[in-house]
């Protein structure tokens, strides 16, 4: 088996406190996502070791795209294993690690071939975040780093939302990861 690829090993989570550049703009679009608390009927993926989801958005950077473009944001939240944080909602729970970009579609191209069908617990951002054919321009990915802040309960009551079971899932699966 080929040796797993972190999407994210480029991209650091920096602590939201620790940002210097628009932390005013990434904590906003932070919070927005946390109010998202409809959960899994809104189209949040489980994949290995994150929950994902793509979705439109109105709100976005002036210099990325024109008011009337249609814009979606990807975001990525991954568990950290550690000693439970406060207000985590599993036991092991130490924080969250929450990615996002912009990503606006230039050219919709058909695909060739129909793609295959993932099983859920395979999923991982690299078949999710995957635009196929089509013309995209996106922004860098923005991580941050949440564990015992208000922005980090408001996201631990979002993934409550998504379900605990499948909360307890990917624990399971991150520490098998990690013995590897």
């Amino acid at each position: 088996m080929a040796e797993e690829k972190d999407y994210f090993g480029n991209t650091e989570a920096v602590p939201l406190g620790k940002r210097r550049l628009s932390r005013l703009n990434v904590k906003r679009v932070l919070q927005r996502i946390s109010r998202k608390r409809n959960g899994w009927e809104q189209g949040w993926t489980t994949g290995k070791i994150s929950f994902m989801k793509t979705y439109p958005v109105k709100y976005f950077p002036a210099s990325f795209a024109k008011k009337n473009e249609n814009v979606a944001i990807q975001v990525s939240i991954r568990l950290v294993l550690g000693n439970t944080g406060k207000g985590a909602p599993v036991p092991g729970l130490k924080g969250l690690e929450v990615y996002f970009r912009y990503l606006k579609t230039i050219v919709k191209r058909p695909e060739k071939e129909e793609r295959e069908e993932v099983a859920e617990e395979d999923r991982d951002e690299s078949v999710e975040f995957n635009t196929g054919r089509n013309i995209t321009q996106t922004t860098e990915w923005t991580g941050s780093y949440l564990s015992s802040s208000e922005m980090a309960r408001q996201f631990y009551q979002l993934i409550q939302a998504i379900g605990e079971q499948k909360l307890e899932r990917i624990v399971e699966r991150t520490r098998k990861r990690k013995k590897k």
